[in-house]
């Protein structure tokens, strides 16, 4: 029948993920983020800020701009295995995996019972978003019998900072892409330039 594994992240991997904040923000010293030339370093430093608040705060709304004044330098973790994570996350990361099955009665209902809690747990303003690491869903397919696996990667027009890392690191790891497009991608320069920048065009050329 249906079913859907959540993979979560550990607490140390959350805590290298929260402490890449402290290593930008170091870097970066007195200098002021809004002046900052490459808006991919921009993109970097904002998702990584973002990700450390949630990790270390739980908070999911309300998240601070580049403009707003960032903490400074001597008030964080020296290193890593420093970060404290915050209560909320360490529920959540008590058990290393969530399975999620359907009730076995039908196809349909289960398919959309699944894609309920992937909607729910995909929500900007849920701690879940930010602990799973990889979710795999299991669907009766004879498309699938010969070991291929289909990845649904956010839309490129997605602001969260985390959701263009998840772009980014699914389409680097991908064998062939398909993108779901309104008009022709010659029109989509942000998709051909992704396309582009992770190597996957490249690859597919040679």
């Amino acid at each position: 029948g249906v079913h859907m594994l959540v993979t979560k992240y550990t607490v140390a991997e959350l805590k290298q993920q929260a402490f890449l904040f402290v290593a930008i923000r170091r870097e970066l010293g007195d200098d002021d983020p809004e002046d900052i030339e490459n808006e991919k370093q921009k993109d970097e430093l904002k998702e990584a800020w973002h990700t450390f608040l949630k990790v270390t705060q739980g908070q999911t709304t309300d998240l601070p701009e580049l403009s707003d004044e960032l903490p400074a330098a001597d008030e964080l973790p020296e290193s890593w295995s420093e970060v404290k994570v915050c209560d909320a996350v360490l529920k959540l990361t008590s058990s290393p995996h969530t399975l999620y099955c359907g009730e076995g009665r039908s196809l349909h209902h289960d398919r959309k019972q699944i894609h309920e809690v992937l909607e729910t747990m995909n929500d900007d303003e849920r701690l879940e978003r930010v602990v799973a690491k990889e979710v795999e869903l299991f669907v009766p397919a004879a498309v699938l019998e010969g070991g291929c696996g289909f990845i649904d990667l956010p839309g490129n027009n997605d602001a969260d900072p985390g959701s263009m890392r998840q772009i980014r690191e699914g389409i680097e790891r991908a064998g062939a892409v398909f993108v779901v497009l309104k008009r022709d991608i010659a029109g989509d320069n942000n998709t051909v330039k992704l396309l582009k920048d992770s190597g996957l065009l490249a690859r597919a050329l040679h």
